[in-house]
């Protein structure tokens, strides 16, 4: 148990360490074209404004106000895009135990 615990703690220590800039320095060049992509997207924009850079959500999340896209074949790594009644307003990518990519829109 106590193994599990430190493993636990270690991957989310690495997790919110690369952070910010860190995050994209750790990402592969298929992450990166995902991260232009996540670039483009600005506050305000509609699901469909979303959709269309980003394709079609995994799963539309509760009320469709949290789409989420999985990223590769990893259940641990998915991009979320957080909506508001006016709109897109803040995206968050976990990479669990790699990074965490986050930006206001």
């Amino acid at each position: 148990m106590a193994v599990l615990i430190a493993l636990g703690g270690f991957v989310a220590i690495r997790t919110i360490v690369n952070s910010g800039p860190s995050a994209i320095a750790v990402m592969d060049s298929e992450e990166r074209v995902l991260a232009a992509k996540l670039d483009a997207l600005r506050r305000g924009m509609t699901h469909d404004e979303v959709f269309q850079v980003l394709g079609p959500p995994d799963d539309p999340g509760p009320l469709g106000l949290r789409p989420k896209w999985q990223v590769g074949n990893n259940p641990f790594s998915a991009v979320v895009v957080y909506f508001a009644p006016e709109g897109a307003r803040k995206v968050r990518w976990l990479s669990v135990g790699r990074f965490m990519y986050e930006r206001n829109l």
